[in-house]
């Protein structure tokens, strides 16, 4: 009971797009004097449609509502973060699914914006500007980098503001 608690304290959330499974391994478990082969899968759950790559899971046969999901569903799962010793010796980590199901809900767009070409961007920025005999802008320099660095991300939004400006 002590163990399920703390599960329960420590679960998280995840909505996203059900990419498929992968077998792994089966074990046997005793449950009510018979013995259950239980299988292990790792999933992926995607953010969107167009990600390439999924978050990756541990699900086994048994977990409640992996029977009703299909390849393509939309869903919403609740799991816990196992961290194990490896057989190498090494600490790695595993998100246990505990359930699953079909959602209507879909994950918040992500706005987050990758800095590590800032420093680099900010050089040739400043330099081009400063060859341009333009006063730098902070709003133009946001912009550029955007364009420059986060365009696919964007584009939705680059074509209203070209449609815009036509």
């Amino acid at each position: 009971m002590a163990e399920e608690e703390k599960e329960k304290k420590d679960m998280q959330f995840h909505v996203g797009l059900y990419a498929g499974k992968e077998y792994r391994r089966k074990f046997e478990k005793e449950v009510d004097g018979n013995k259950v082969e239980v299988k292990v899968y790792g999933i992926k759950i995607k953010q969107s449609e167009q990600q390439q790559f999924g978050k990756s899971f541990t699900i086994f046969s048994t977990t409640k509502g992996f029977d009703t999901i299909e390849e393509g569903d939309w869903v919403k799962l609740g799991y816990v973060v196992n961290e194990f010793e490896r057989k190498d010796g090494q600490k790695g980590t595993s998100h246990l699914i505990l359930w699953i199901g079909k959602t209507e809900d879909r994950p918040e767009e992500t706005t987050k914006i990758n800095l590590s070409n800032f420093d680099d961007f900010k050089t040739a920025y400043l330099s081009a500007m400063k060859e341009g005999n333009k006063e730098p802008d902070s709003v133009h320099m946001l912009g550029s980098y955007i364009a420059t660095y986060e365009a696919d991300k964007y584009k939705e939004l680059m074509k209203k503001c070209n449609e815009a400006l036509q």
